[in-house]
């Protein structure tokens, strides 16, 4: 039985066919959501929110690196 580590704040590891088995039943439903107009309206306000993030996190006109080194890090 092959494990693979999942990304993940706890790092659990699971089966592999336990994770094809997620993905199976919860793609088709992400898929529809972000088809959806609401899904899409929600992930443009989503965007919206990130671009207004940046704009905070940015001083002079170059990005902090700060979030960055966080995501590398791990």
């Amino acid at each position: 039985m092959r494990k693979v580590l999942i990304a993940m704040s706890n790092k659990c590891e699971l089966p592999q066919h336990e994770i094809d088995a997620l993905v199976r039943h919860f793609l088709p439903q992400i898929k529809a959501f972000f088809e959806s107009e609401e899904g899409q309206k929600e992930y443009e306000a989503w965007q919206q929110e990130q671009y207004e993030m940046k704009k905070k996190s940015t001083k002079n006109g170059v990005e902090l690196i700060k979030e960055r080194n966080v995501y590398e890090s791990n």
